[in-house]
């Protein structure tokens, strides 16, 4: 949902590859105002409006945009839809997502629509996993409740994590 931006060391011909030499982080974005990162959506419209060049880094398979002396490496729905496809051959339990409003949360910025890469997260995991069954804790022994009502807030979380976050997931999407 987010880039990481570095300055390269040199403006003019500068080495674009991957590992390409620095001197620091790249400048703040419009609206995230901090060296260093930018949003999805602000990566966007730099690539649109200010018509920064765009190529593939075929080691880590994730996009990299670069303009001067200017360097950002984020993803995009083609490297989230793979990192997804390692998620699902790791058998693994989901996916993190660092922060849903570095995502182009209104479908301005990208063209691709509300929330592209949570979109194509959702989708693509739904694709190769299935639907889930909630997780069920079964007793098996009498619990005295000396826990001070850990039980109580663990089940809680269980109910969260299994039926209320992908109602929530998907009203945004």
């Amino acid at each position: 949902m987010y880039g990481r931006t570095f300055k390269l060391k040199q403006k003019k011909n500068p080495d674009t590859k991957p590992y390409g030499p620095s001197k620091g982080a790249g400048l703040p974005g419009n609206y995230t105002a901090s060296n260093g990162f930018l949003s999805y959506y602000e990566i966007c419209d730099l690539i649109k409006k200010q018509k920064w060049h765009t190529e593939y880094d075929k080691e880590q398979q994730v996009p990299f945009a670069f303009k001067d002396d200017q360097w950002v490496s984020y993803d995009n729905q083609e490297s989230i839809e793979k990192k997804c496809h390692y998620v699902a051959e790791q058998r693994l339990a989901g996916a993190m997502i660092w922060s849903l409003d570095f995502d182009d949360f209104n479908g301005a910025f990208c063209g691709e629509g509300k929330y592209p890469l949570l979109t194509t997260v959702k989708k693509t995991l739904d694709r190769l996993q299935g639907p889930t069954t909630p997780f069920r804790v079964h007793k098996t022994t009498p619990t005295i409740l000396t826990n001070h009502g850990y039980l109580n807030l663990y089940s809680f979380f269980l109910l969260f994590i299994n039926l209320i976050f992908p109602i929530f997931i998907s009203h945004f999407i």
